[in-house]
């Protein structure tokens, strides 16, 4: 079955860009607003997306758009998008990501910075470029649509799929953080920690929904989130 997210983007006054998200009705073929917007993922231009040309802007609309069509599984496989993994000294155990809110590193473990992911929000390395002088570079301040299908039919011609395997990280996907072990992040205050692991939670919610995740799984996702946001409520004293 066809994918019926469409992206819609358009420039308002002052320049600022949106990027709205809809549904297309396949019996009629008309659009209705999810309420959502794409999500501006920021690694070149702090100062927001744009399109129409190769800069920095277009940079980050590509990678946006690309991260919002792939939903959860934009998320790098090897450390979930932790960033971070552990290292086991048990070799049995294998690698897994590391998660300051849960498991904690045993004391002849070892925490890394995941060399499989873009370290800019812990996202699978993309061909953001790429899709950026394919699409993004081209398109012009009247607006422009493109189907959630569209990308990811692209996605896949470039050898990128919506498929995920959790937690495949191994040494060789890994470097050693700067300042090495980092065990003592588990000593963060709770909530710091629940306010991290809370974060996480909604980031989860958006990406689902800007990926065209089905209602079940939003709801369950907005469920841990507000299970998250009670955690942290009770560790700040709220």
């Amino acid at each position: 079955m066809a994918n019926d997210t469409v992206y819609t983007g358009r420039r308002l006054p002052g320049r600022e860009v949106v990027i709205a998200i809809s549904r297309r009705d396949p019996s009629d073929g008309l659009l209705t607003s999810s309420g959502e917007q794409v999500r501006h993922r920021v690694k070149h231009s702090p100062d927001g997306m744009d399109w129409g040309h190769g800069g920095a802007g277009a940079l980050d609309c590509a990678r946006s758009l690309l991260i919002a069509a792939l939903g959860p599984a934009a998320q790098c496989e090897a450390c979930g998008g932790r960033r971070r993994v552990i290292v086991h000294a048990d070799p049995d155990i294998g690698d897994t990501p590391y998660d300051p809110a849960g498991e904690k590193p045993g004391p002849c473990d070892a925490v890394y910075d995941c060399m499989a992911c873009d370290p800019a929000g812990g996202y699978r390395i993309l061909p953001y470029e790429a899709f950026m002088h394919d699409f993004v570079a081209g398109w012009n301040d009247d607006g422009w649509q493109i189907g959630r299908d569209e990308i990811l039919a692209w996605l896949a011609r470039h050898g990128v799929t919506a498929a995920r395997n959790p937690g495949a990280a191994g040494p060789a996907g890994l470097r050693a953080a700067k300042g090495g072990p980092e065990a003592e992040d588990s000593l963060l205050d709770p909530a710091v920690r629940s306010r991290m692991a809370l974060a996480d939670a909604e980031d989860l919610v958006t990406d689902a929904i800007a990926g065209g995740a089905g209602m079940e799984v939003v709801e369950r996702l907005r469920d841990e989130a507000e299970a998250a946001r009670d955690a942290f409520d009770a560790d700040s004293g709220r």
